[in-house]
């Protein structure tokens, strides 16, 4: 019976040995594929870890730009509203230059009718001495 049997038995064991063989390529073949997606997994998780990275350090330079476009508006303002009080200062200082000016005109016309009338003071002095020291 075993003789009978045994060409299936041998066929089976062949079969066993090949499927064992192949279980066992399968099982390598299954730690280098695990193997595999640990380390791409790995580097994944790096990469995006960098994603992360480069995404934040965007949006910190990002607001930074934007600080900067205020700090710059801001400062054109300023600057636009000082250079409007220069203006108004230059038109002022204008203006008080030429009521100067008027005032310098007025004081020199006064300054010689002033003159005059000390030149008519003297000469009236003079005359009062001369008829006094006639009359004595």
């Amino acid at each position: 019976v075993v003789r009978e049997f045994q060409p299936a038995i041998d066929g089976m064991q062949e079969k066993m040995a090949q499927v064992t063989a192949q279980r066992s390529h399968q099982e390598a073949e299954i730690t280098y594929l695990t193997r595999e997606i640990e380390a791409k997994s790995r580097v994944l998780r790096v990469r995006q870890a960098q994603v992360q990275s480069a995404s934040l350090e965007r949006h910190i330079l990002a607001r930074e730009r934007e600080a900067s476009r205020a700090t710059v508006e801001q400062h054109n303002s300023t600057y636009q509203h000082g250079n409007q009080l220069l203006l108004q200062l230059r038109t002022a200082l204008s203006e008080e230059c030429s009521s100067l000016e008027d005032a310098r005109r007025d004081l020199s016309i006064e300054g010689e009718l002033g003159a005059a009338a000390e030149l008519a003071n003297f000469e009236a002095m003079q005359s009062v001495r001369e008829k006094e020291a006639l009359i004595r």
